[in-house]
């Protein structure tokens, strides 16, 4: 797992100082910064441990200020608050980029759910049609029956009338 790193770019905007304070800061060793070839030359990158550590100093109280004596209670309400506007605005992005991804992902289950109901539909019309040929291939198949039927009554006729005698057809014509 690759430890995250930042750009003096990317960690002045962080810190919300220039990018001049944070070269400067490295050159005095205040941060640990390595230079790296990149996309656009070679750069310095500073570990993520080390900007967190200066956002920390940051958000702490400087007691080396403090000339008068300070509640306790009210000292470590106002680190509480400091910490969690910093965590709420950090759960704030994770909820937001959360949110947003919800979103597009319910987005496209609407979009599956349409192409469902259009497949369903459309295979419901080629059941109907299916059917439908069904119905009809059985009137044909029906009616053929009936004439293959008709056809072998005449065919048995004509082979009844074939096996008469001819004296058994004259017989028959003058009614004898």
């Amino acid at each position: 797992m690759k430890l995250k790193e930042y750009t003096i770019k990317q960690a002045s905007e962080i810190l919300e100082v220039s990018t001049s304070t944070i070269r400067r800061r490295i050159k005095s060793g205040e941060y640990v910064a390595e230079k790296k070839n990149s996309p656009y030359g070679e750069q310095y990158f500073i570990p993520a441990k080390e900007i967190d550590q200066a956002v920390m100093e940051n958000e702490s109280v400087n007691i080396s200020q403090i000339n008068k004596p300070v509640d306790k209670d009210e000292f470590v309400n106002a680190l509480i608050e400091a910490t969690e506007d910093k965590y709420r605005a950090l759960f704030e992005r994770v909820a937001e980029r959360i949110t947003k991804k919800i979103d597009e992902q319910n987005e496209v289950i609407e979009d599956y759910k349409e192409e469902i109901k259009g497949l369903r539909t459309k295979s419901d019309e080629i059941g109907k049609q299916n059917r439908e040929d069904k119905k009809e291939i059985i009137n044909k198949l029906d009616k053929q029956q009936e004439i293959i039927e008709q056809q072998s009554k005449m065919i048995q006729q004509l082979q009844k009338e074939k096996s008469e005698s001819l004296l058994d057809k004259i017989k028959k014509v003058f009614g004898i």
